[in-house]
């Protein structure tokens, strides 16, 4: 097993070329998830009226949605896409884009152990992880309850205690950090997935790690390129 690893930090806003840019792209992207999730849980123990507690969280909630839409588009490299979704920001469309080009597009979670010796990575079948799906309903959601400044809707919102309610917040939260914790995503290059792109996340800050996992059929070996990443203040 060969390794190989690189400290990044992002700076520059040209579309990534390299497989070492997408990777950059794609962990700012974790980042900034990160970030705003940690916003959400400082603003649910925030002492002003729920009714706006509710609405910050909710629009960090669709932001979310959106960075990793964005971050979907860098993985897997396909710039003719890219470009023609540059001003494209709706999770829905970006995906059904990529799907129709890369079926396996989608974080899946899973799990690095250290065993005898070596490393093995695990897939998971965490049904609390948010999949495709739940991602585009969670942004489609967030935007209705965001947008709300009609008469019909207006009179039908309320001050009441109904709205310190936040457990459902809290599920959203906790069903986007079960699919990014750790994850991988097969890589599409020239029509075979040869290469798992591997993330791990910590809840705490400091660095995010990446690693591309290349595989050698002919020779039965596997190429590590290790990356991390970390906010820059």
């Amino acid at each position: 097993i060969a390794r190989r690893q690189r400290q990044m930090c992002i700076r520059d806003r040209t579309y990534p070329k390299t497989r070492q840019e997408r990777a950059k792209l794609y962990l700012h992207c974790m980042i900034e998830m990160r970030e705003r999730i940690g916003v959400i849980n400082s603003l649910i123990v925030w002492p002003v009226p729920a009714l706006f507690v509710r609405e910050m969280c909710y629009l960090q909630l669709r932001h979310i949605c959106e960075v990793l839409a964005i971050g979907c588009l860098a993985a897997q490299g396909d710039f003719k896409t890219l470009k023609a979704f540059r001003k494209e920001y709706r999770p829905p469309q970006i995906f059904n884009a990529l799907r129709s080009l890369y079926p396996n597009f989608f974080p899946q979670p899973a799990k690095r152990t250290w065993v005898a010796g070596r490393h093995h990575l695990q897939g998971l079948n965490y049904s609390a992880a948010y999949d495709e799906q739940r991602i585009s309903s969670l942004w489609s959601g967030a935007g209705d309850k965001l947008h709300r400044l009609s008469v019909d809707k207006y009179l039908k919102k309320s001050f009441g205690p109904e709205d310190s309610d936040l457990s459902d917040i809290k599920a959203h939260v906790e069903g986007v950090t079960h699919l990014l914790s750790g994850h991988v995503i097969p890589l599409n290059q020239n029509g075979e997935e040869k290469t798992l792109f591997h993330v791990e996340i910590e809840a705490t800050p400091g660095p995010i790690h990446a690693h591309f996992l290349n595989f050698d059929s002919t020779h039965s070996t596997v190429e590590i390129e290790s990356f991390k990443a970390e906010l820059m203040q």
